[in-house]
């Protein structure tokens, strides 16, 4: 069936399938099809939910190309559905019709966005409710703003128009939603944008904006694949997966396909197909063949927490070294962050490299506290040099170190921008000088002007820095955070080639590539990925699934909601076993680690000086019955290799 469907030349094509049954295969399939039948590579549009399933595509793509077309895989757009509505909306057409930019905000310039918004008197739970609300709309595609109601809501619609439009900036739940409305409002500009061919993985991952953008970017064909069973939260707060379901529905004359067989170790596949049901009240779709590895699927149980770092990375290296296995098609999946920190330092002990960037949000820290905001700064500071004219830069220069990083001088300087009539880089020289000669526009303008100096002083004395003089002038240098990319430059690149590299850490994460190099991934990001070897660590409750399951304070049905989303994350990311599957867990914990990473504790036990937490394994296990993993102890799987 794979088969035919590459060579399926429909306009609307829908393929269904089980976990494991080759519904990305198939993808990849249509697209060497396509090229190796003459098509331009460059007319066809592949979209994934993650950019980790984006580097995944095109790794596979490369594959089946074969090496004598390999290259032809670089020059198909393979991208996120975010990623390709920045696209559309950079183009000048766009730009002139939505008067905007499409400079997404990243995760800590959100906040000084927060922070401006408290202008308006409302607090940060009521600014969280109406951001909510204004996400759910734009995810939900309302191409009207009626649904704003008088009074908060549309006092902080206006000032977040204000602050955006000041800041040359947008949201990236708003980017979607301002590109699918410019391609159904622009035909010309929807031709100039489009692709002949557009193929979507994991459709029901995409909100309904993203949904609506990626049909209107098809100009002959459009091929989704998905399972509204696997929907997760990756590509949109709110994916939309009656849009995969309903797809045929809505639409006339779609050609669809069920795959039927599933490819990756069976018991692999027939573990994630019973926790499907078990979420679904026997409704979700199941493979109704197997012909995959038969490979055992394993749960270790080790005794302490510490026993998965130290014992299990043992083993992982002595079995590296006893299959031959190239670390890159190894991947060992991490609940939390600390998770990912602990196994990444475990690991490079043992000698192996790792790749964990982006397995979890990057630059995080506190812009009103300088000192838990080093890297935050660094950052800033980089991108003032490289580009001096970016407003959202200006701001967070201007907020850092601050208990409501200067929120209320910044909207006075808006204000000033505005009474003037001119746009913020401009009103910024003209507070300097006029503070310089002895006046101030606004209260606190002294403050802006001081910053402002800063400011222009460190980018006049910096602009000409490159390679490692200019890490260490922006401060990069000894900071976790950038380590992995500043090891990788040559030492001779200028501010805006560095600060384009990180910014593309930040926004669009991908894992270091290399046959050696083992992946760290969350559950999220292993949506769109395969992996010859699979361990999923920290196998137990409050870890998978989260404490908010089983929080007694919350109501049936918020629990429910929590256990069904982790439940699907945690069988997406079992199903992507090819060959092997390792699940690991243990009994107990240091009992201020597991308070800390919110583990669901049993009982508490007083061991001499320590308390120690027992545990309970995952309960998605017993969900699982039958087609649950067999057990072993840690201490028999390390006696395989003697290493007990």
């Amino acid at each position: 069936m794979i088969e035919e469907i590459s060579a399926c030349d429909e306009r609307l094509v829908k393929v269904s399938g089980a976990a494991g049954t080759g519904k990305t295969a198939a993808l990849i399939a249509r697209a060497a099809r396509l090229i190796n039948d003459g098509a331009d590579p460059s007319t066809i549009l592949m979209v994934a939910s993650t950019t980790f399933g984006a580097q995944a595509l095109r790794e596979r793509l490369r594959a089946a190309l074969g090496e004598d077309n390999a290259p032809a895989a670089n020059e198909v757009a393979i991208t996120t559905a975010l990623n390709a509505a920045v696209a559309v909306l950079g183009t000048p057409a766009a730009c002139e019709a939505t008067d905007r930019k499409p400079r997404l905000l990243a995760g800590f310039e959100y906040n000084f966005f927060i922070e401006d918004m408290k202008t308006t008197g409302q607090s940060r739970r009521q600014l969280k409710n109406v951001m909510d609300l204004f996400d759910r709309h734009w995810c939900s595609y309302d191409t009207s703003e009626d649904w704003l109601i008088p009074g908060e809501q549309t006092v902080a619609w206006q000032r977040a128009q204000e602050v955006l439009g000041a800041l040359g900036a947008m949201l990236p739940n708003e980017a979607p939603y301002l590109a699918a409305r410019f391609l159904q409002e622009n035909p010309e500009g929807r031709a100039q944008c489009g692709f002949e061919v557009v193929l979507a993985d994991d459709f029901q991952n995409l909100s309904h904006a993203q949904q609506t953008l990626v049909c209107l970017l098809a100009n002959r064909q459009v091929m989704v694949a998905g399972n509204s069973n696997e929907t997760a939260t990756c590509a949109s707060p709110l994916p939309h997966p009656d849009g995969f379901t309903q797809f045929e529905n809505l639409r006339n004359g779609v050609t669809c396909f069920q795959l039927e067989t599933a490819f990756n170790n069976v018991k692999a596949t027939a573990f994630a197909d019973a926790l499907a049901v078990a979420g679904a009240d026997s409704q979700a779709l199941t493979a109704q063949k197997r012909d995959g590895s038969a490979t055992d699927i394993t749960l270790v149980k080790w005794n302490m927490a510490e026993d998965e770092f130290n014992s299990l990375t043992k083993y992982l290296r002595a079995l590296i070294a006893d299959r031959e296995i190239e670390e890159s098609q190894m991947c060992v999946v991490v609940p939390n962050k600390r998770w990912a920190r602990t196994m990444q330092q475990a690991l490079g002990k043992r000698g192996i490299k790792t790749s964990a960037d982006g397995a979890f949000p990057g630059l995080v820290g506190d812009p009103r506290d300088a000192a838990r905001s080093q890297a935050l700064i660094a950052f800033t500071k980089l991108n003032l040099l490289a580009n001096p004219e970016d407003v959202v830069a200006w701001r967070a220069w201007c907020g850092y170190g601050h208990q409501l990083t200067h929120s209320d001088t910044w909207g006075r300087l808006l204000e000033y921008a505005r009474q003037q009539g001119i746009p913020v880089l401009e009103a910024l020289p003209a507070v300097a000088q006029a503070v310089a000669g002895g006046t101030e526009p606004f209260m606190k303008a002294k403050l802006i002007a001081e910053r402002y100096n800063q400011g222009r002083e460190f980018i006049e004395k910096n602009s000409r820095r490159k390679g490692f003089g200019l890490t260490r002038a922006a401060g990069l240098d000894g900071l976790r955070e950038f380590k992995g990319t500043l090891d990788t430059l040559a030492g001779d690149e200028d501010a805006a080639t560095v600060y384009a590299v990180l910014r593309d850490k930040e926004m669009n994460p991908t894992f270091t590539e290399g046959a050696h190099i083992l992946r760290i991934s969350s559950y999220e990001n292993m949506v769109g990925c395969n992996y010859q070897y699979v361990v999923i660590t920290g196998c137990v409750d409050g870890l998978m699934p989260a404490r908010d399951a089983f929080e007694v304070v919350s109501t049936d049905e918020d629990r429910k909601r929590v256990m069904d989303a982790e439940r699907r994350l945690f069988a997406g990311a079992v199903a992507k076993a090819r060959d092997e599957l390792m699940l690991s867990t243990f009994s107990r914990a240091q009992l201020e680690l597991a308070e800390k990473t919110k583990m669901q504790v049993t009982r508490v036990r007083s061991d001499g000086d320590d308390r120690i937490a027992l545990l309970r394994p995952t309960t998605f296990i017993a969900e699982a019955r039958n087609a649950a993993p067999s057990t072993i102890g840690g201490q028999m799987l390390l006696s395989k290799y003697d290493l007990a």
